[in-house]
């Protein structure tokens, strides 16, 4: 799969691969076996059986102390740096971008430095891997297996250019590559009325009609590029109430997907080429995952009141976008008192908030389905769908 994802795209796969390797190298580091404890003394007791067990003082947790001078710690940020700058320029990046993802790489290693330093239990959870653990044979195993295995899928791919003749040797597929850069560059000053810059993705401003059929008069019919506005926002939701969690109780699935969805959107951000919506797929796909855990918490009862409102102000725009106004606060009001009433006199807060959740989504997924595929459908349904409909990015038409 890392293989087929490498020879398709050019940005993407890359931050892919690292990822998944990257991952790889940190589990199988962190679970290390470690060396069992040394077993207490056995101490005679000196006082009779039967007198009374005298209260033993558990000496406090001494804070582990982080050295940001350390020799491992200053080489794996050196080689990162030394190499995310080698395939930056590579790619034909200016040096004051390069400078800047640098800067950034370094600024980011000493709060990571920072917050460690501050909490011994989130030094023990997030301890920087060095060289020695990184180079352990499983380790170089692991890169060598993957690697491998991906590389050879990568060049199985570009066969059929050699069979067919259209490429001569090795130094084609770099020729490839050179051309894409080509054209990245080569379209950075273009327009496109349904270009959208990447911040603007997680709130679904301006999404893509891919296909229209608009005749003068009756029905119409579109191939509607804009997702399910529920659970479009509710990832974006979700994945900041993921992160706040990651920053307070870390653990591997949390810190997976909160990277994962700020790699994918990030890396956008400096890339200057015409942008479209669906170029934020590879992030939302970790915001659904998101959303999936979060409405799971719920359900088990583990979501805390804050992630509650959370969810039902996300639905919000929902009500009075998609609603006429008096409907739309009326439906506000019974909503969130209806949340008060299970909060307060029951048990089940959790489950009344993801039930409401997943049954709005469930009708707007009825209720744009006629969108998504192209099924005709009257011109004012069409424009009653098309909830922004203001000039410039805010846009749905």
């Amino acid at each position: 799969m890392l293989g087929l994802c490498l020879a398709s795209k050019f940005y993407i796969p890359a931050i892919t691969f690292l990822m998944v390797m990257g991952f790889i190298l940190y589990v199988l580091a962190k679970d290390r076996p470690k060396a069992a404890p040394a077993a207490p003394p056995v101490v005679e007791p000196k006082a009779p059986i039967d007198s009374k067990p005298k209260k033993i003082k558990v000496p406090a947790p001494v804070p582990v102390r982080i050295d940001p001078f350390d020799l491992p710690g200053i080489a794996f940020t050196a080689l990162i740096c030394i190499v995310l700058g080698l395939v930056l320029l590579l790619f034909g990046e200016t040096f004051a971008h390069i400078l800047l993802i640098v800067l950034v790489v370094l600024a980011i290693r000493f709060a990571e430095i920072f917050w460690r330093s501050r909490s011994s239990s989130a030094a023990t959870a997030w301890r920087m891997p060095s060289l020695a653990i990184l180079l352990e044979p499983m380790s170089v195993g692991a890169v060598a297996l993957v690697g491998s295995v991906a590389a050879i899928v990568y060049l199985a791919v570009f066969l059929p250019h050699y069979w067919f003749g259209w490429w001569g040797g090795i130094s084609d597929l770099f020729f490839y590559y050179k051309d894409i850069v080509w054209y990245e560059k080569s379209v950075a000053s273009a327009s496109h009325p349904y270009a959208s810059p990447w911040w603007s993705w997680p709130l679904m401003l301006r999404p893509i009609a891919y296909w229209q059929n608009f005749p003068k008069t009756g029905d119409v019919q579109t191939v509607w590029g804009g997702g399910n506005p529920l659970l479009w926002w509710g990832a974006l939701t979700a994945i900041t109430i993921t992160a706040v969690n990651a920053l307070e109780r870390p653990n591997l699935t949390r810190s997976f997907l909160v990277i994962g969805y700020l790699s994918y959107l990030l890396i956008w951000a400096w890339i200057g080429r015409t942008l479209f919506l669906y170029h934020y797929m590879a992030s939302v796909y970790f915001g659904y995952l998101a959303l999936a855990i979060l409405l799971g918490e719920c359900f088990k009862e583990r979501a805390e009141p804050w992630e509650h409102l959370a969810l039902l102000l996300t639905m919000t725009p929902v009500f009075f976008l998609g609603m006429p106004p008096t409907w739309g606060w009326i439906t506000f009001i019974v909503v969130l008192g209806a949340y008060g009433f299970f909060l307060l006199q029951t048990r089940y807060a959790g489950r009344y908030v993801g039930s409401v959740f997943v049954a709005v989504a469930l009708i707007l997924f009825v209720y744009y389905f006629p969108i998504w595929v192209g099924m005709s459908i009257s011109r004012d349904g069409y424009y009653a769908r098309m909830w922004l409909q203001a000039a410039g990015l805010r846009n749905w038409i």
